[in-house]
């Protein structure tokens, strides 16, 4: 509900109806005026803007209608270190901003040896001819061992027999989502309270971008889109510049291309998902028209995507499995 919109008795009739029908609704861009108090019992999240306030004001706010609002907040702009833990700390949960997504100080940060072990795996499937040349290298890590295993018989997976093997378990599962699981276990592998966040902003991208490629690529290229989307916050995540960490990677032209120059088939997929997570209309119905969709599709398709990632990310946390394990599934 932006805050444009005046609050009226049809507004909030209306707002009553659709709460029946299963609707939830956020107030944007809250500001603490009398007039939208009415609302607050009826909505579910309210957003501040801790941009364009002073953080006094942002923690006012929250204090202010703590006690009439049963929701969560959601604080966007968020573009500091500092300015996150002061919203963390008033009780925030959920957050927006360019500070999830920037990295800083990577000039001397070395890829880790745990790191360094997934990315040699990675160059090693998309390469392969022999499973005996990914099952070796497996073999010799038994953490990694232990983590496909688990990956292999989880729900995640859809097998109906138990493995118990490297050998099995690669049979099994198969090259492809091989590959998209240790893309998913390299950009988690760096676990920290910010990057949690960012972690289920990289997924949900990664998400957002295989779902507009559904009708549009094969499943080779709605493959390449998911780890392009994935690996668009592979800075940030990892700590590691970019260039640094394609130097250890082999990957196909188009995923370099739209993540080091946003140019190259998979770029206009990728531009549409960060315009997505900023909801700037415009730049949407932009590339959404460079992909030949709708609005309306990429907005359907960014729902489904913040539901699948709250729904993989969530079974995680419930079952202390790895994130990759259950975010692996299609």
């Amino acid at each position: 509900i932006l805050e444009t919109v005046p609050v009226t008795p049809v507004l909030i009739a209306r707002i009553q109806e659709l709460r029946q029908l299963g609707y939830r609704f956020a107030l944007d861009d809250f500001v603490c005026l009398d007039e939208y108090r009415p609302l607050l019992p009826m909505v579910d999240f309210v957003k501040l803007d801790v941009l364009e306030q002073p953080p006094e004001k942002t923690v006012e706010i929250i204090a202010h209608i703590r006690l009439g609002f049963a929701g969560q907040f959601i604080a966007e702009k968020v573009e500091t270190r500092e300015m996150f833990d002061l919203c963390r700390n008033s009780g925030i949960q959920y957050f927006q901003g360019y500070y999830f997504a920037r990295p800083e100080n990577l000039a001397n940060k070395a890829i880790q040896p745990g790191q360094l072990a997934v990315l040699e795996l990675m160059n090693k499937v998309r390469a392969c001819e022999d499973l005996g040349e990914i099952e070796e290298p497996l073999r010799r890590n038994a953490a990694l061992t232990l983590r496909l295993l688990r990956y292999a018989n989880s729900a995640a997976t859809g097998l109906q027999q138990q493995v118990h093997t490297v050998r099995q378990a690669l049979t099994q599962v198969g090259l492809k989502t091989l590959y998209r699981w240790l893309a998913l276990l390299l950009i988690t592998s760096n676990p920290t309270p910010t990057n949690a966040l960012t972690a289920r902003t990289a997924v949900t991208r990664g998400r957002l971008c295989e779902l507009l490629g559904r009708s549009r690529l094969d499943r080779e290229g709605q493959d390449e889109l998911f780890i392009t989307g994935l690996f668009s916050l592979a800075e940030a995540l990892l700590e590691i510049p970019l260039g640094r960490l394609l130097e250890q990677l082999s990957m196909p032209a188009p995923i370099v291309q739209a993540l080091v120059h946003r140019t190259g088939p998979y770029a206009p997929f990728l531009k549409l998902a960060e315009a997505s997570e900023r909801s700037d209309f415009e730049q949407i119905a932009r590339y959404a028209g460079d992909i030949g969709c709708s609005p309306e599709e990429a907005n359907l398709a960014q729902l489904q995507s913040l539901a699948w990632t709250e729904e993989v990310t969530g079974e995680a946390s419930a079952a202390a499995a790895d994130p990759a394990a259950q975010a692996g599934r299609r």
